[in-house]
């Protein structure tokens, strides 16, 4: 395709993939570095490198940050002092009984949705987008060999639970990210590995920056992982990012 495309797929279970949770997060403008024939103005992204996360290790209150840090990264979400302490709370409380992964990663739609309702107040979109691969490549993430005494983080604690990605929801496309054993996530974007697999494959993006087509972004995942690729040096996989309602659209509201 020579052109963006435009993401409108339906999302179903059809194509059974392994979930890797579900986040809170918003578009984030193009990199002013990144070129506007291969990307749109406004990007969707499930890696730390581009995107920011509600909550994030910041809402943790155990992890050793500064009120200020904590202050400016939650003003990012239009979170003010006086309610950052009760998203401190909450935040800790979902992560001692599970249904937050480190460092910002729902176990379900559900969580993610009642987290929102309580604390987002912004008018600006939150989208709550969650991610599915292929079985093979969540085995390959499972498998990975953690630093030691390090706690399993979101990416490989459920890929190894090999949960079905819930269905019900848009199909946005295919990012190509890469893990590391820490958990962080990189886009293949961050390297502009864009640019190299458009130049061999042709490859473009949609209206949110991701690959429309599967075949294409499995492709793609394999041209980063190769030796001669400018890429970190980690597993690189397609990832499916789906959005769902913020509310459930059973509830009637």
């Amino acid at each position: 395709m020579s052109e963006q495309a435009s993401a409108s797929n339906t999302w179903t279970t059809a194509m059974q993939l392994v979930s890797l949770g579900y986040v809170l997060t918003r578009p984030v403008p193009r990199p002013a570095y990144k070129s506007e024939d291969l990307l749109p103005s406004t990007i969707i992204s499930a890696s730390e490198c581009l995107a920011r996360f509600l909550p994030d290790i910041w809402a943790l209150r155990w992890v050793n940050m500064t009120d200020d840090e904590r202050a400016t990264a939650a003003n990012h979400f239009s979170i003010d002092g006086a309610h950052i302490d009760a998203v401190i709370h909450a935040a800790t409380c979902e992560f001692d009984a599970g249904h937050l992964k480190w460092p910002h990663t729902f176990e379900s739609v559900s969580s993610a949705r009642s987290f929102a309702s309580r604390f987002y107040t912004s008018d600006a979109p939150l989208w709550l987008v969650g991610l599915g691969i292929d079985a093979v490549d969540a085995n390959v993430i499972a498998g990975m060999e953690l630093p030691v005494n390090a706690a399993a983080p979101a990416v490989v604690e459920l890929a190894s639970a090999t949960s079905e990605l819930e269905g019900g929801s848009q199909l946005l496309g295919w990012e190509i990210l890469g893990v590391e054993p820490s958990g962080e996530m990189h886009s293949w974007l961050c390297n502009e590995l864009e640019t190299l697999v458009h130049r061999l494959r042709g490859t473009t993006t949609n209206s949110v920056g991701l690959i429309e087509d599967h075949e294409d972004a499995r492709v793609a995942a394999e041209l980063c992982s190769r030796p001669s690729s400018p890429s970190e040096p980690v597993p690189w996989f397609a990832a499916a990012l789906v959005r769902f309602p913020l509310t459930d659209p059973g509830d009637g509201a």
